[in-house]
């Protein structure tokens, strides 16, 4: 606190004063003169993004929000099969479908946990048995149903 100049700032929750400043900043004009011979005017803030999260989540705001998503399908890889799902996603992105590919190894029930997480409308399951026989496994994640078909079908 000894660089500021002028005004300073610090924010706090009002009823979670605990987790201390949220936001601060100010005016610190002899900052810079630690580091080069020029005279610079400064300003600054800084926002407590860990702090703010960790409130965010107390307060259930975190646990509670709902991620609106518009992804129609999200690809997951079951072994190592990433350049028929990079095939795959290409025909998807051609025919204008919002997708994305999980990369992470993670466990199976992880990577539905994101999907349901993420709002995804559909699943895409590609192992060794779709790549070899040039299908995908789709799981309809708001109907629940689940259908095996070639890729070019979607």
């Amino acid at each position: 606190m000894d660089y500021y100049t002028g005004t300073v700032f610090e924010t706090m929750l009002i009823g979670n004063e605990s987790y201390g400043s949220i936001c601060s900043g100010g005016r610190y004009d002899n900052l810079a003169e630690k580091y080069t011979t020029n005279v610079l005017p400064g300003v600054g803030i800084s926002i407590g993004i860990t702090r703010l999260f960790f409130v965010l989540k107390e307060i259930g705001f975190i646990d509670n929000y709902k991620v609106k998503s518009n992804l129609d399908y999200l690809i997951i890889p079951i072994g190592d099969n990433m350049e028929y799902c990079g095939k795959v996603m290409k025909y998807l992105e051609e025919k204008n479908y919002a997708v994305t590919v999980y990369f992470d190894e993670d466990s199976l029930k992880k990577k539905m946990n994101y999907a349901n997480k993420l709002g995804a409308k559909n699943v895409i399951l590609i192992g060794e048995e779709e790549v070899l026989e040039n299908k995908v496994k789709v799981k309809n994640m708001i109907s629940g149903s689940n259908m095996s078909l070639d890729y070019k079908q979607l």
